[in-house]
């Protein structure tokens, strides 16, 4: 389902791919146009077109820029992070597995870093006002599981410590609204006695 937001224009293309400008507003804005980006393919397409003529014309970096909009949001999902967990020394982001999906379709967008990507097979389990995130992992590892809630341009986000018991770890989550769109971060931590 598409959502409400209008497409890019000429000036948000250059924007969105500016490194220049990182106030806690453009990084607002950015998060709103990424939402964009993740659902609709023609802007998404544009982009791509736009950012591939950047680079024949100015010798552009999309690598640079791929890898700096992962640190931003890598940067927020590790200030919830904090709050939650003390004592963590590391966090492997080379092992990161993230995923976005909604209610009806799940995942929409899935990417998995590092070489235990396809050692991490993951599912949702639905109930009536909550949904558990599972995922096989090693067993006695800790791990951050970072839910982000939007529910049409309202944010809100649950972050938790889970220990692996066997080969499993699993948190439940409140459940949102039918057109909530989830996206999830999974990552194992280490603490200063696992140095």
């Amino acid at each position: 389902m598409m959502s409400d937001h209008v497409h890019f224009s000429a000036d948000d293309f250059a924007r969105y791919t500016s490194d220049e400008e990182l106030t806690s507003e453009y990084l607002l804005w950015f998060d709103e146009k990424k939402e964009h980006l993740d659902e609709c393919d023609l802007c998404l397409k544009r982009l791509h077109r736009y950012m591939l003529a950047f680079s024949v014309a100015e010798d552009f970096d999309a690598k640079a820029l791929v890898k700096l909009n992962r640190k931003i949001h890598m940067e927020k999902v590790l200030e919830r992070v904090k709050a939650v967990v003390t004592g963590f020394t590391n966090i492997a982001m080379e092992k990161v597995l993230g995923f976005t999906f909604t209610n009806r379709n799940y995942p929409a967008l899935a990417f998995a870093r590092g070489e235990d990507e396809k050692s991490q097979p993951y599912w949702i389990d639905w109930r009536e006002d909550s949904l558990t995130v599972n995922m096989k992992a090693q067993k006695g590892q800790t791990y951050v599981i970072d839910l982000e809630k939007d529910d049409q341009g309202s944010l809100s986000y649950d972050t938790k410590l889970v220990k692996a018991q066997d080969d499993l770890i699993s948190s439940t989550f409140e459940r949102g609204t039918k057109d909530t769109k989830y996206r999830v971060q999974i990552f194992p931590i280490e603490g200063e006695n696992e140095k």
